[in-house]
């Protein structure tokens, strides 16, 4: 399901779609969607649970946003589960206080070392229902591909050369900024 629906783009627009932007609908919506995930580097909405691998080594291994962290192991080559690890026992999901979990902190020693030898199962999306304001940024991305970056509201009217212009939205970069700062975490890990 896209972030923005057809009636969220049409009230932004303070218009109704063409035929043609109806056409154009779906790979609009999906543009605007694939350029927030790719920002924010995970995505939002229903997903099902799954396993990634990591590199050991360290005592903090970073991971992708993920929440409802269920199983941590330690795995060979092949994949195979050689150890387990049991959470708020062995290790802590971080931050504390956050759903959303970005990285894993080993309370002793270091994970061992390898290449993608840690394997975490869980549910790697930012949030499985879309935020408020990640459907107005959607919404505001398509509003702008489909009016040009016009908000509809008259800015300058000439009557003898029969000229007139529309305001423009606010600069994409300060409102997606804005926005996606929220999902960000700039937290730096010693």
């Amino acid at each position: 399901m896209a972030y923005a629906s057809q009636a969220q783009i049409e009230a932004f627009l303070k218009r109704s779609l063409t035929a043609n932007e109806s056409t154009l609908l779906a790979g609009v919506q999906a543009a605007t969607d694939n350029w927030i995930n790719k920002q924010l580097d995970s995505h939002f909405g229903t997903t099902s649970e799954t396993t990634r691998y990591y590199d050991g080594g360290e005592r903090i291994i970073d991971i992708d946003p993920a929440i409802e962290i269920t199983a941590i192991a330690l795995v060979d080559a092949e994949k195979v589960v050689t150890d387990t690890y049991t959470l708020a026992e062995d290790l802590e999901q971080e931050p504390l206080k956050d759903t959303v979990k970005r990285w894993l902190e080993k309370r002793i020693g270091a994970f061992p070392s390898g290449l993608t030898n840690i394997a975490v199962t869980a549910k790697f999306v930012l949030s499985e229902t879309v935020p408020d304001d990640i459907v107005y940024l959607a919404t505001y991305l398509a509003g702008k591909l489909f009016g040009d970056g016009n908000t509809g509201d008259l800015d300058r009217e000439s009557i003898e050369g029969y000229s007139y212009t529309f305001k423009k939205f606010a600069a994409l970069d300060e409102t997606a900024t804005m926005i996606l700062d929220q999902y960000t975490d700039d937290d730096i890990l010693l």
